[in-house]
């Protein structure tokens, strides 16, 4: 994923990259986004595995990411309550 998004900013350089992934294609995302860093302008999560926060995607603020279907941990470790993001 993120060699296709730098061979598409190399031919194009104004071009603006969301990343988008579904389950295991949500992990992909994150490791693209932690390679591409700041060259991505936003991605979009459905059904992440991960235990992750939305602003924990590459360097993107989550602001600019959305999540939809995936579980988030909210509370302590000892009081772990999940929350489904729709």
């Amino acid at each position: 994923m993120a060699q296709l998004a730098q061979r598409a900013l190399k031919n194009c350089p104004n071009t603006k990259i969301a990343l988008s992934g579904y389950s295991q294609g949500a992990m992909v995302v994150h490791v693209a986004a932690s390679t591409l860093g700041s060259d991505i302008s936003s991605a979009v999560l459905y059904g992440d595995p991960e235990l992750h926060t939305a602003s924990s995607v590459g360097s993107l603020p989550a602001s600019k990411v959305k999540e939809f279907c995936g579980m988030l941990m909210l509370g302590t470790r000892e009081q772990q309550h999940p929350l489904t993001i729709w």
